[in-house]
């Protein structure tokens, strides 16, 4: 926990002494004002106290890729926002906080399953059979291609009917205040190699979407995410 999430976490419990807590009008007084002091001596707003960023544990490619494609689509889903460090390939989500923690628990998943199926796929012969290294990139590359174009699709109905356009701005003005100067990213330029697409294709519609935050983690596990997002917001 960062010095500021310890401000905020203090914030947040000296604003639960209340009366209908059982204190006294006095005491929920000379709380609601230390907290409004911490707030204005770090810069703090209500919005500020809701939100946060959730690093993923799990870098992604420095230059564009079709896994870039993957980091948005999450935060699409769960209402946060995706930045993307491309110096050291880390990537963020910002919204509020139980939802930042699913879209980094989510697409931590995800990557996990794409690194899996890419592992397997190496080891086939269709493969093998290429000749050079290049050749073996651009058909790694088209595979995922091919996995992210399905996942994407499949995360857009396990999360049907939870997007919330005020809480994705809201999250999306936070992490403009942070982060004035985020750019936005580049678009990664389409391979072709639609043989190796079309097994990527296959590969993620075998990907295990319904299994508990316990489940093995190379596998996409997106039944809790699913739960928690209709959470407190």
């Amino acid at each position: 926990m960062t010095d500021l999430d310890a401000i905020k976490a203090k914030i947040r419990k000296l604003r639960q002494r209340t009366v209908a807590r059982g204190c006294s009008e006095a005491e929920a007084a000379t709380a609601m004002a230390m907290a409004a002091e911490l707030m204005g001596r770090h810069g703090l707003d209500e919005l500020d106290l809701d939100m946060a960023e959730v690093v993923c544990a799990r870098p992604t490619p420095l230059a564009a890729h079709p896994r870039d494609r993957l980091v948005g689509a999450v935060a699409a889903c769960t209402n946060t926002v995706a930045t993307k460090d491309c110096n050291t390939g880390t990537v963020t989500y910002s919204g509020p906080a139980h939802l930042a923690a699913i879209a980094a628990y989510t697409r931590d998943m995800l990557e996990a399953a794409i690194d899996r199926e890419v592992r397997l796929f190496q080891r086939s012969t269709g493969y093998k059979r290429k000749r050079t290294q290049r050749a073996k990139a651009r058909a790694t590359k088209a595979f995922v291609e091919g996995m992210v174009l399905v996942l994407i699709r499949r995360l857009w109905a396990a999360f049907e009917g939870r997007r919330d356009p005020a809480i994705a701005e809201r999250s999306r003005a936070w992490r403009d205040k942070l982060h004035p100067d985020v750019a936005e990213a580049g678009t990664p330029k389409p391979t072709r190699d639609p043989r190796a697409t079309s097994w990527g294709v296959a590969a993620a519609a075998g990907v295990e979407l319904a299994a508990g935050v316990g489940a093995d983690r190379r596998d996409g596990a997106l039944e809790e995410p699913r739960r928690l997002i209709g959470g407190p917001r």
